[in-house]
């Protein structure tokens, strides 16, 4: 004659499955040790992350170490005005890209980027070295008529201020239709006192008006 079991829960050990423990509704399973656990599921958004050897897992807040597009913005021939930017969040690195940058003069001139570190309420106008010799701003790349576009893409390094002496370095690399080869900026920033950077204006040198598309991106490394 065959016995059944009549416990109940039955135990683990003996074919039960250990629901009954397991009080997280929509929670995330692991095995502990000795039975199956779970995690509460937590706030939306939070990633599934080890504590290590020995500790159960958790959720936790996203470290946000990838790339966030922060904002594209398109210039239209606004008398000069300049394109801003103001991050919800600080990050120590920035992608820019810029598509289409024409300048409404015979003579080149230079899309470039100032720096703030308050917000936006001002913004550096010194203090800069770039390769085309530019003082007042981060060049980014020559922009020579409205007949000939640019496209490139720009690197901001440092900008946390954290070493370095708080100073922002800059790498861009761009093409102008029709005008040949690929080009490459280098340029710096002394911040100073070492506040982050938490807002940028991109904009030409002299002041022409301008047209094009930005895209900046953050990213922490």
């Amino acid at each position: 004659m065959c016995a059944y079991k009549t416990k109940a829960p039955l135990p683990i050990a003996e074919g039960g499955t250990n629901t009954t423990s397991i009080t997280n509704t929509n929670g995330t399973l692991y095995y502990n040790g000795t039975n199956v656990a779970s995690v509460n599921p937590s706030t939306a958004g939070f990633v599934l992350t080890s504590n290590g050897a020995g500790s159960a897992p958790s959720f936790q807040a996203n470290p946000g170490t990838g790339i966030a597009l922060i904002l594209i913005q398109t210039q239209t021939n606004a008398g000069g005005a300049s394109l801003i930017f103001i991050p919800t969040t600080t990050y120590n690195n920035y992608l820019v890209f810029f598509t289409n940058a024409t300048v409404n003069l015979a003579a080149s001139t230079y899309l470039m980027v100032q720096i703030s570190t308050d917000g936006g309420v001002s913004y550096a106008t010194a203090n800069y070295v770039t390769t085309p010799g530019i003082t007042n701003g981060l060049a980014l790349c020559s922009c020579p008529s409205a007949a000939q576009p640019t496209y490139g893409t720009a690197q901001l390094f440092n900008t946390i201020g954290a070493s370095s002496a708080g100073n922002i370095s800059s790498y861009s690399g761009f093409t102008i239709a029709g005008g040949g080869a690929a080009t490459q900026y280098g340029s710096d920033y002394n911040l100073g006192i070492g506040a982050p950077a938490n807002a940028f204006q991109f904009l030409m040198s002299s002041g022409a008006n301008w047209a094009g598309t930005i895209s900046l991106y953050g990213y922490n490394q």
